[in-house]
């Protein structure tokens, strides 16, 4: 069945984007309608304009994301889905709590780029799953001892996300991420958020150390 059609407004925020968007986006039934120059022209879009504002991002550059985090729902009227060339998830989780709810890295294939798309137009909140990937891959060693649940906490945590936006990006509620919180702490045996925080970044700097080794 042919899918309906994506109108999208085009913010390219990232010098050397790795997706290819003229290949992927005649695929799935999508069309750039709108590119934009800056995150001020995205301001000034309507529905009648496009369905959505996908945006390329490289957050290496804070100059330019710091751009993106302008298109939050008080600025914009279009939903943002935004494709970052890495994954940082402090970046992340600064984007989801100014408002934006579509997520992706730019490795994405052209079905999760369809599927990130239609939810976000639906403004519901998206991670693609090469980012749930990444979060569960990085530390794959200590999976069996958090659980894959609580590795992706922990660096929720360490990038400084409330218990609010970790239900929201878990699809839990906030008694739930405030479980999951305590439950790190007296495994780790440490006291409050900035020592688990601190327990990530002792695990960040093995994890760099060994890669370079």
């Amino acid at each position: 069945m042919q899918q309906p059609s994506l109108r999208l407004a085009v913010l390219v925020a990232d010098r050397h984007p790795l997706i290819d968007l003229s290949t992927l986006l005649p695929n799935i039934g999508a069309e750039v309608t709108v590119t934009l120059a800056g995150a001020a022209d995205a301001q000034r879009l309507s529905l009648a304009d496009a369905d959505l504002i996908l945006v390329l991002a490289d957050p290496e550059n804070s100059l330019t994301f710091r751009e993106v985090l302008t298109l939050r729902p008080r600025r914009v009227q279009l939903p943002v889905f935004v494709l970052y060339r890495t994954l940082h998830l402090s970046y992340l989780v600064l984007a989801c709590e100014h408002g934006i709810n579509g997520h992706g890295l730019q490795s994405l294939d052209s079905f999760d780029l369809w599927v990130g798309l239609a939810a976000t137009r639906r403004r519901s909140l998206y991670l693609c799953p090469n980012i749930f990937a990444s979060l569960s891959t990085r530390f794959l060693h200590m999976i069996d001892e958090l659980s894959e649940t609580g590795v992706r906490v922990l660096s929720m945590v360490a990038a400084g996300a409330s218990s609010k936006t970790i239900a929201t990006l878990l699809c839990v509620s906030r008694k739930t991420a405030e479980y999951h919180v305590e439950r790190l702490s007296r495994l780790l045996g440490t006291n409050n958020r900035s020592e688990l925080a601190a327990y990530w970044g002792r695990l960040a700097g093995k994890e760099g150390t060994e890669r370079r080794a």
